[in-house]
């Protein structure tokens, strides 16, 4: 693997980490006594640190040592968890971020910020030492070389730590490159150890050759540990400090090189390894035993059950299976043309193949939308903080799945709705008191799927939208006239236009109305649509709906005049005929009554201007969008199609009323339509259509 291959993989690994780091850190802060979640976050900052000094990222791994430390002595309980320790954690979450991005040719973090984190720390951590009623031993941190603004003082003697290790690499271990030897010799290299071999006939319940390791090193138990770091996951582990010199000579006893076969022991490595004099024994202060115990659960054991694939790599993947999807309408046409028997059968099973293929590709992209929620944890904490309220940030619905393109492309829509919902909607503590709600406010997070689309909603129970508000701004705008008639919805509506902010002072989160129309259109790019409603004094919702996928859909071909288009198929409700009987009976108004309701359509060939006369009896597609039903006038139904999207070029990629394009199987060019912009058309003409009769 290249230099640049192992940068990317410890790039990948480590912003996975700190991503997970972070999530732990704010499940720390509401449950400060919680010893797993201390112990979550240890072991991430650990990994980091391991990874980053195997890699060569000597500053990462020098700063997250000294981070490390500190949350060592968390773990101990020699400092508590605060709200300031939580700061100063995700602040050096942040500074390891920064670092990460320098080295793949980002800009260079100052490093005063690191030493003004690590100083913090060190100053924290002084606080409750001065407190405590007597030192612990090695309590100061900077027996360990951690954090502390001032030189470590000189300590008055080495000690001399002691430990039993019980290794056994699992089948994974060895699949994954492992080498036991190294580790060996790892050990070999942080003071004396004394190997014993256990053979698999030691013990029934081991599957393979095993390693007792008598390790005495003047080195922490921080530094044992990191020995085994990428072995930990695929193997049986245990580190236990031992109590006293006592123990220790009863075991070095038992591992004498008596006890060990010639035949089974590694041929690098001695019985007894010395890598330097030991310097004279300080008798270890009583300590409780500590078991690591890190081996693989049983179905762990069975193989590798995941890889990881580069993004672009899939993206290949998808555009290939696209174009045998469209090879394969082709022959289908082919095939009936030619009428030719022997072609139908297999021409269909090639059709079944290619449909399975493609859902399983499109499942490979697929996503949780819990990730994308839980980055939202910090920016709901941080802005609560930085206004004054308080939030608490709820979220359904995190198994949710969504396309990888549009999961990356959603990131900033949210932020902004999340930041206007904080900002403008939530109240502060002093005002939801007066108005009889709780201090705290609500913001809820939810996905669920709906068809061939998933609606992601945000909602906050603060004071709602004011109706009349928006409509003083609109006017001031001239968005829309002083006689225009509108419903609350569709004034609420209006949010999403350029310049409409109802905040009464602008601040360093909003009030320039700058945000909701670029969420609008952000969203539209991908070939979604996003929906306000509000109530006063009861909150806010904000509906994103959106496809599952952007790369190949299931659709509805429908021709008018020599044009063809498709219409996603999971909006389509049902098609009738529209004749000019109907028509007359409308007195002109384009709408259609079906079942005591009336829907309000529009023609494709008078939206896109398409020449040509009008068949005696034309075909209406009802399509739903939301509570919404507008129909969609044309020529002829052709069928169904599986239909690979392509983006349009630069010259047409705004033109209304069309979302994309695909390739039919003779070779001809179909339109995608966006179904939501011919809704806003059709609404738009049937408020006319009103105002005239």
């Amino acid at each position: 693997m290249a230099d640049n291959d192992f940068l990317a993989v410890f790039q990948e690994e480590a912003r996975e980490l700190l991503e997970e780091l972070e999530g732990s850190l704010l499940e720390l802060e509401n449950a400060p006594e919680d010893l797993k979640l201390v112990g979550r976050v240890f072991r991430s900052m650990h990994t980091i640190k391991g990874s980053a000094a195997m890699f060569g990222f000597d500053r990462i791994a020098d700063f997250t040592h000294h981070v490390e430390t500190v949350l060592d002595r968390v773990r101990d309980g020699a400092v508590p968890v605060t709200r300031q320790l939580i700061n100063l954690i995700l602040q050096s979450r942040d500074f390891i971020t920064a670092l990460l991005d320098a080295a793949s040719g980002g800009d260079e973090p100052d490093p005063r910020r690191g030493d003004i984190i690590i100083n913090d720390l060190a100053a924290v951590c002084s606080g409750q030492t001065a407190i405590a009623t007597a030192p612990a031993p090695e309590t100061a941190l900077s027996q360990e070389g951690a954090i502390t603004p001032e030189e470590p003082k000189e300590p008055a003697a080495t000690q001399i730590r002691h430990y039993l290790i019980d290794f056994q690499p699992q089948a994974a271990f060895f699949e994954g490159g492992g080498d036991p030897l190294q580790i060996l010799q790892d050990l070999q290299a942080l003071g004396q150890s004394t190997v014993l071999v256990r053979g698999a006939e030691d013990s029934a319940a081991l599957s393979g050759p095993g390693w007792n390791i008598l390790l005495s090193t003047a080195c922490d138990h921080n530094a044992v540990c990191d020995v085994f770091i990428f072995a930990e996951s695929s193997s049986n582990l245990t580190i236990s400090p031992l109590n006293n010199d006592k123990d220790h000579l009863h075991l070095a006893a038992d591992l004498s090189p008596s006890a060990v076969s010639p035949s089974s022991a590694p041929q690098p490595s001695r019985t007894t390894q010395q890598a330097t004099p030991a310097p004279p024994t300080a008798e270890t202060p009583p300590a409780p035993t500590e078991k690591k115990k890190t081996g693989a659960e049983p179905h762990v054991l069975k193989g590798v059950e995941s890889i990881r694939v580069a993004a672009d790599k899939l993206d290949i993947l998808i555009n290939l299976v696209g174009e045998l999807v469209v090879t394969q309408a082709r022959l289908t046409d082919v095939a009936s043309v030619s009428n030719q028997a022997s072609l139908l059968e297999p021409v269909e099973q090639i059709e079944h193949l290619t449909a399975e293929l493609r859902d399983l590709v499109l499942n490979i992209r697929m996503l949780p939308i819990g990730s994308t929620f839980t980055r939202f944890k910090r920016l709901v904490r941080d802005l609560s903080a930085e206004l004054g309220k308080e939030v608490e940030m709820k979220t359904e619905g995190e198994d949710t799945e969504l396309d990888k393109t549009v999961i990356e492309q959603l990131n900033d829509p949210l932020i902004h709705l999340i930041r206007n919902s904080i900002d403008h909607g939530i109240e502060s503590p002093e005002v939801r008191t007066a108005a009889g709600k709780t201090p705290s406010g609500t913001l809820l997070l939810s996905a669920v799927h709906n068809g061939a689309n998933v609606l992601i909603t945000v909602f906050d129970d603060g004071k709602g939208l004011d109706a009349d508000s928006i409509r003083r701004k609109a006017l001031q705008k001239g968005i829309i006239s002083d006689d225009e008639v509108l419903s609350e919805q569709e004034i609420f509506s209006l949010i999403f236009a350029a310049g409409i902010s109802t905040a009464k002072q602008i601040s360093s989160v909003s009030g320039r109305g700058v945000g909701m129309d670029v969420v609008k259109n952000a969203i539209e790019k991908l070939r979604g649509s996003v929906h306000v409603n509000s109530e006063k004094n009861k909150g806010t919702t904000v509906t994103v709906t959106l496809p599952l996928t952007m790369a190949i859909i299931d659709g509805l071909l429908v021709r008018t005049g020599d044009t063809h288009f498709v219409l996603p198929l999971a909006e389509v409700e049902e098609c009738v005929e529209l004749t000019a009987d109907e028509i007359a009976r409308n007195h002109g108004r384009r709408v259609f009554a079906m079942r005591d309701h009336l829907i309000p359509y529009v023609r494709l060939r008078d939206f896109f201007s398409i020449p040509g006369n009008r068949p005696d009896r034309e075909q209406m597609v009802t399509v739903r969008l939301r509570e919404e039903q507008i129909g969609l006038v044309v020529d002829e139904v052709v069928g169904g199609h599986q239909t690979v999207i392509k983006s349009l070029g630069w010259v047409y990629r705004n033109a209304e009323g069309i979302s994309g394009s695909t390739i039919l199987g003779n070779g001809e060019v179909a339109l995608i339509i966006d179904t939501h912009a011919l809704a806003r058309s059709a609404r738009i003409e049937e408020s006319a259509d009103v105002r005239r009769h």
